[in-house]
């Protein structure tokens, strides 16, 4: 950054603005910043350190959504097989045997 300030997840979300977990999910976005945090740090630093307490949070909002997505899936996908199901039984025993013949 132009200030000199160390780059980092949380340093990206105050000046932009944008979200910690919309920067995590965002792959290349996420990489660029990993990047240049690397390169920041110098030799004498690993590459990567233990995540912080925001990076945690942002990793676990970004888990939490994802959940709440694939239960809302599951739930819709419930209800299309109760509907086919409905569908199947009232069908006669006739259709179904002609149809498993074709």
């Amino acid at each position: 950054m132009k200030e000199g300030r160390a780059i980092t997840f949380q340093s990206v979300h105050e000046v932009t603005g944008v979200s910690t977990a919309w920067l995590y999910r965002q792959p290349d976005v996420r990489r660029r910043i990993m990047e240049l945090r690397d390169q920041r740090s110098g030799p004498h630093q690993a590459p990567y350190t233990a995540a912080s307490d925001s990076s945690k949070t942002a990793m676990v909002d970004t888990l939490k959504q994802r959940v709440r997505r694939l239960e809302q899936e599951n739930r819709e996908l419930r209800r299309q097989i109760e509907v086919l199901y409905g569908q199947l039984s009232q069908r006669g025993p006739h259709e179904d045997r002609r149809n498993s013949e074709r």
